[in-house]
C-alpha cells in the first residue's frame, strides 16, 4: 500500500514539475520560439532524468494495478513489472543517484562548471533541489520498498553502458552541430582532460550501479529466502 501511494505521489509530482520547467520557466539563453525551446532543454541529463523519472513512476503505477502475474504461463510476471524493473536497475536509480553526485561535487568546485550564478535568478532553489538533490532520495526510498529484479550483473553494467554512451553521443553531436558544449566544465578541459573526466564519469556511473545492486541485495535478501 505504501509503495502505491509513493508511485501515484511521485508521478503526479513529477508531471507537475516538468510542466512548470518547460512551460512556466522562462530560460534568458533559451530560442525565443516554444517549439525550439523544448527541444533545446533536451540537450541537458537533467531534463533526460525528470522525463524518465516520470515514466517510470507512471509505469510504477500501472505494474501496481496489472499484478504478479499475468493470465498466460504460470509465473510469467506481467510486461509492465518486467519493464519497470528494467528501466529502474538499468537508469533510473543509477541516473538519479549520479546526477547528484555529480553535479554537487562539481558545484562544490567552481558552480559556473555546470550552474553558473545567473540561474539563481531564473530556476527557483526548490526546483533546483528537487531535480538535483530529492531525486537521489526517491529514488533509494523506491529501492528500499519495492523489490525489483536485477539481470546478470554483466547484462546489467553493459545496460548502464549503453545509456551512458548513448547520452555521451548526444552531447558531443551537440557540440559538432552547434560549436556549443552543453556543460561548461567540457569548454574548461583539453581533449585528454576531456577523456578523463568521461572516464570518471562512466567509472562512478558504474560504482553507483554496483552500489544500488548491493543496496538492494542486503534489503531484499531475506525476503527471497524466506519465499523460496
Amino acid at each position: 500500500m505504501i509503495a502505491k501511494a509513493v508511485h501515484l505521489l511521485l508521478a503526479v509530482t513529477w508531471t507537475a514539475v516538468i510542466y512548470y520547467d518547460f512551460f512556466v520557466l522562462k530560460y534568458p539563453h533559451g530560442p525565443a520560439d516554444k517549439l525550439a525551446n523544448l527541444m533545446w532543454r533536451f540537450r541537458f541529463l537533467t531534463v533526460w532524468n525528470m522525463l524518465l523519472q516520470c515514466i517510470y513512476f507512471y509505469l510504477s503505477v500501472g505494474s501496481d494495478l496489472c499484478g504478479k502475474e499475468t493470465g498466460g504461463e504460470k509465473g510469467e510476471k506481467c510486461w509492465m513489472l518486467r519493464a519497470r524493473d528494467t528501466l529502474f536497475t538499468a537508469v533510473v536509480y543509477p541516473l538519479g543517484t549520479f546526477i547528484p553526485v555529480a553535479f554537487w561535487t562539481l558545484f562544490s568546485i567552481d558552480r559556473e562548471l555546470v550552474y553558473p550564478k545567473i540561474l539563481d535568478g531564473v530556476i527557483p532553489l526548490w526546483l533546483n533541489h528537487f531535480v538535483h538533490t530529492f531525486i537521489g532520495i526517491f529514488v533509494l526510498l523506491e529501492l528500499m520498498i519495492v523489490r525489483h529484479e536485477y539481470p546478470h550483473i554483466v547484462k546489467g553494467l553493459v545496460q548502464v553502458a549503453a545509456f551512458d554512451a548513448f547520452y555521451l553521443s548526444w552531447t558531443f553531436w551537440l557540440r559538432y552541430s552547434t560549436n556549443q558544449w552543453v556543460y561548461p566544465v567540457f569548454g574548461r578541459l583539453s581533449p585528454m582532460g576531456i577523456v578523463q573526466f568521461v572516464s570518471v564519469c562512466l567509472i562512478v556511473s558504474f560504482l553507483v550501479y554496483g552500489f544500488g545492486r548491493l543496496l538492494h541485495h542486503l534489503r531484499w535478501a531475506r525476503t527471497r529466502e524466506k519465499r523460496n
